[in-house]
């Protein structure tokens, strides 16, 4: 489909994290701790055919409890333009609930937009992700997303961040690489951690 999906290693995470130092501070919920657990460094490369399907990342997640706070930051390494083949997002997916239909390695999108509309989706509405180098989006475990083919010159590039709150859990026994490592912090570091109050009584 030309795309390419490698892991990221130390070395880009670290770059990641030095170049957007107080990127995890606009999407801080109410408190709580914000730790990465996978990092995903995506190539789709130019005039090469082929899409992403529509899914939710939640099909392939499924090493997780099922309340766990689990979303994605999408972060542009390249200009995306409409003919980059940019991710695009269902509007209001996410409060769908999982439907436990689609395929991240479809290429009939148009069959699968039957499929999941037969399935419960609600209101399709699709909106392309166009961003800049440096620019991010974000989404939910169970938003929509897909992507079609990079008809330009350019490769689309990407770094994909994985991330979970304090309000997630590895499903007991899970070996899954993907959950292994959790308390490694060298694999899965803590990213934003909101100060405790200070305590203006003592003293």
């Amino acid at each position: 489909m030309g795309s390419i999906f490698k892991p990221c290693g130390k070395n880009i995470r670290n770059r990641v994290f030095a170049l957007f130092p107080q990127l995890f501070r606009w999407i801080c919920f109410s408190g709580g701790t914000k730790s990465g657990w996978c990092r995903c460094f995506i190539s789709h490369r130019g005039k090469v055919g082929g899409n992403v399907g529509w899914h939710q990342d939640w099909q392939y997640w499924r090493y997780w409890e099922d309340d766990s706070e689990l979303f994605t930051a999408w972060i542009a390494i390249s200009d995306v333009q409409e003919d980059s083949g940019p991710v695009s997002f269902l509007v209001g997916s996410h409060r769908w609930g999982f439907l436990d239909t689609g395929d991240f390695l479809a290429s009939d999108l148009a069959h699968q937009l039957q499929a999941i509309q037969v399935s419960g989706g609600k209101k399709w509405r699709e909106v392309p992700t166009i961003l800049s180098l440096g620019s991010i989006s974000f989404h939910h475990r169970l938003t929509y997303h897909s992507s079609g083919p990079n008809v330009s010159s350019l490769p689309r590039r990407s770094v994909a961040i994985h991330l979970r709150t304090e309000k997630s859990s590895s499903l007991p026994g899970a070996v899954d690489y993907y959950v292994s490592n959790l308390e490694d912090p060298q694999i899965c570091p803590i990213i934003y951690q909101r100060s405790a109050p200070t305590d203006v009584t003592s003293g």
